[in-house]
């Protein structure tokens, strides 16, 4: 379901979000009331007119909560991609500096397993899973690395360079792939659903009935909203919001140049 629902735009994803809130908690309940006539005791209208505005603070702390997660989670993988990238810059780098036919040949590894990440592992990060053809251009790339033979006290120094850097280039698509694992914590969604839950319920029960379908249509509106960011953001290589290799794209003329 929420696979299908990432399909979406983001505004569609909004729209189908906000409609089912305002059904449940303003539409239904509103035409029960009118057709049966039901009109809730003055101290029953009361007391869920107070807790219902509890409770909208209760959801609101909880959806502040979350979208400060969300948005840390995208700007930790931002880092994190900024910086694989940029290691694998400075690779290409360094072989071109190495100046030999064995360094051109590990170079346009390096590209191939670059172009690999784009076209390959990306969209596979979608399935929360890495790509078996990107590890195996890295597995190349290692290769074609180790059969570097320096010449030169300059090309010993390159040579260990280029092994300090690979490591750490491994070690982050390790932990870029992880990431496909990051979602909003279980704890905070069954929190803000149960205090959502409790909120509509209390706001079935507010008088006058106008008051009731303006009060609780409005607040719905702005809380139904923010959940929508919150799906939205949730997942980091779905939907609109999703992150996008840039970085890769830029450097991958750079490497081949």
């Amino acid at each position: 379901m929420a696979n299908w629902l990432h399909t979406l735009s983001n505004y569609q994803i909004g729209f189908l979000i906000v409609l089912s809130f305002l059904m449940v908690s303003v539409m239904i309940p509103a035409l029960i009331r009118y057709k049966l006539n039901l009109d809730p005791r003055d101290s029953i209208a009361a007391g869920a007119d107070e807790s219902y505005k509890m409770f909208i603070t209760l959801v609101l702390v909880m959806i502040g909560f979350s979208l400060v997660q969300l948005q840390g989670d995208h700007k930790n993988v931002e880092d994190l991609v900024s910086r694989e990238a940029t290691l694998n810059l400075k690779i290409a780098s360094l072989l071109t500096r190495f100046e030999s036919e064995d360094a051109n040949q590990a170079k346009a590894t390096l590209a191939k397993y670059v172009q690999s990440i784009v076209d390959d592992e990306w969209p596979e990060l979608q399935n929360d899973r890495g790509s078996d053809s990107t590890a195996a251009k890295l597995k190349d790339l290692t290769k074609a690395i180790s059969k570097l033979n320096p010449q030169s006290n300059e090309q010993d120094t390159i040579k260990s360079d280029i092994d300090v850097t690979l490591t750490p280039v491994v070690d982050i698509r390790d932990a870029r792939i992880a990431t496909t694992r990051l979602y909003l914590q279980t704890y905070l969604w069954g929190s803000l659903s149960c205090f959502l839950v409790v909120m509509i319920f209390f706001g079935w029960f507010i008088n006058p009935l106008s008051r009731m379908v303006f009060f609780v249509g409005g607040v719905t509106l702005g809380i139904s909203m923010l959940i929508s960011l919150i799906f939205i953001l949730e997942d980091l290589y779905r939907g609109e919001s999703a992150l996008l290799p840039t970085p890769y794209l830029e450097i991958i003329p750079i490497i081949i140049k």
